[in-house]
């Protein structure tokens, strides 16, 4: 998961890291805790290859925010609440 040249372990480190308007990129499927956006952010697979996303707690609060996913999958089975 990268910001520009920059580098995260996980998703959600790079979601924490954006600032405003950030595009995320997806080297890998990966994994997200849920998220609990007060930014807008665009995430897609990087230079247009197919990424899956798979969240494993909650799902995605949005607080008057866009969350743009590009070449990418969301998975979101089982997930029955939003990030508190």
């Amino acid at each position: 998961v990268r910001i520009g040249t920059v580098e995260y372990p996980t998703l959600d480190e790079a979601v924490a890291a954006a600032e405003d308007g950030a595009v995320i990129e997806l080297l890998a499927d990966c994994t997200s805790s849920g998220m609990n956006l007060s930014k807008n952010l665009t995430i897609r697979g990087v230079e247009g290859t197919p990424r899956r996303i798979t969240f494993t707690g909650a799902g995605i609060a949005l607080w008057g925010k866009s969350l743009t996913f590009e070449t990418c999958a969301v998975d979101m089975t089982g997930v029955g609440r939003t990030p508190s």
